[in-house]
């Protein structure tokens, strides 16, 4: 892997990485759960060992949140709060979007 690294070469043969794009979803309309993909992504090391991809998984497993995951927190967030929490989990939500839709326009732009 060092060797593929220092020659700029994508640390991860190809037959690999088509293993791991058999398994990411096929359309929008099907997320993946956090707990199903963090380990897929963890296991990566063209994302491991760049500092962008580390960066990028900080960021999963520090912000990925499944569906009933918030139900508790919002009970317990302060009558004060509550609209500032809203404001910023909805900020957090569109950059979220708009990083998504940068990944799917660089994975088509650098498609065959």
């Amino acid at each position: 892997m060092r060797r593929r690294l220092s020659a700029g070469v994508d640390p991860v043969p190809e037959r690999m990485r088509t293993a791991e794009r058999a398994e990411v979803p096929v359309s929008r309309t099907e997320v993946r759960a956090p707990d199903a993909t963090l380990p897929i992504l963890r296991r990566d090391p063209s994302l491991r060992f760049n500092e962008h991809g580390r960066q990028a998984l900080r960021w999963l497993e520090t912000h990925a949140v499944s569906q009933g995951d918030w139900a508790a927190v919002v009970s317990g967030v302060p009558s004060h709060c509550r609209e500032l929490v809203a404001d910023m989990a909805r900020g957090c939500a569109e950059a979220w979007v708009e990083m998504a839709e940068a990944l799917e326009r660089e994975n088509q732009r650098t498609a065959v």
